[in-house]
C-alpha cells in the first residue's frame, strides 16, 4: 500500500495533493450554513421555475404547433428545444443518482427537507413565492 501511495504521490506531486486537501475543507465550510444556504437555493429554484412557467404560458407552449413538433429548418424552435433539454439533463442525472442512493440508504436519510427545516426568513419567502405574492 505504501508503495502504491509513493508512486501515486510521486506522479501527482505534493503541491497537487496539498491543494486537494485544502479544497476538502471548502466542502465543510459549505455545510456550515446549510439551513441558510438551503433556503436561499430553494427560493432561487422556485423563482426560476415560476419564470419558466410564465415563459411557457407566454408562448402558449402547449398549443403552439411550431414548438410541439419543430421542423428541421426551424432553427429557433430547435434552439429552444436544445436549451430546454440542457435544463432537464442535470435533473435527470441527479434523479438517477438519487435512485441508486435509495437502494442502500435508511428511511431517515431519505427524508426530504421542507419549509420546517428553513430559517424563519426563508419560510416566509417560500410561502410568499408559493402564493404568488411578491414583496414590492
Amino acid at each position: 500500500m505504501a508503495e502504491i501511495f509513493g508512486v501515486v504521490s510521486g506522479a501527482i506531486g505534493v503541491t497537487a495533493i496539498f491543494k486537494q486537501c485544502v479544497e476538502c475543507f471548502e466542502y465543510i465550510q459549505l455545510g456550515r450554513h446549510f439551513s441558510r444556504d438551503f433556503g436561499r437555493y430553494r427560493l432561487k429554484l422556485k423563482i426560476v421555475k415560476r419564470w419558466l412557467d410564465r415563459w411557457g404560458e407566454g408562448v402558449s407552449i402547449d398549443k403552439n404547433p411550431r414548438l410541439n413538433a419543430p421542423e428541421l429548418d426551424d432553427t429557433l424552435a430547435r434552439e429552444i428545444k436544445a436549451i430546454l433539454e440542457e435544463i432537464v439533463l442535470p435533473f435527470q442525472t441527479i434523479n438517477k443518482s438519487s435512485k441508486r442512493y435509495e437502494i442502500t440508504a435508511s428511511k431517515e436519510d431519505l427524508e426530504c427537507l421542507g419549509n420546517e427545516n428553513l430559517e424563519p426568513v426563508f419560510q416566509r419567502r417560500n410561502t410568499r413565492c408559493a402564493r404568488g405574492s411578491w414583496p414590492g
